[in-house]
C-alpha cells in the first residue's frame, strides 16, 4: 500500500524488496532461457497444463526441415509466448 499512500518507509521498492548479490541465478549459461520453454512444451509433466506455442525463436535448422515435410505450424518466428491453459484452478 505505500505506493498509494506515499507514507511509510516502504515507499521505495529498494527497501521493499532489495536485491540480494548471492542469490541463486534463474540462468548460468546462454540457451537455458530457450532450454526451459522447450521443457515447457515438450515434457509431459507440463502437458497438463495444455501449453500453447504462439511464438517462438526459429532454429537454423528449422526452416529446411519444415519446406522438405511441406508444412508450416502456424507459430510465429520470434520470442517465446507460450500461455498455459489449466496452470490455475477455481
Amino acid at each position: 500500500c505505500a505506493p498509494s499512500c506515499f507514507a511509510c518507509h516502504l515507499l521505495l521498492f529498494e527497501t521493499r524488496c532489495p536485491f540480494d548479490p548471492n542469490a541463486a541465478r534463474a540462468w548460468e549459461s546462454p540457451g537455458d532461457l530457450d532450454a526451459t520453454f522447450r521443457r515447457i512444451v515438450t515434457h509431459p509433466q507440463f502437458q497438463k497444463y495444455q501449453p500453447t506455442v504462439y511464438s517462438r525463436p526459429q532454429q537454423d535448422n528449422e526452416e529446411a526441415l519444415l519446406s522438405q515435410q511441406g508444412g508450416d505450424t502456424g507459430i510465429l518466428n520470434g520470442p517465446w509466448v507460450v500461455t498455459l491453459e489449466n496452470f490455475l484452478s477455481d
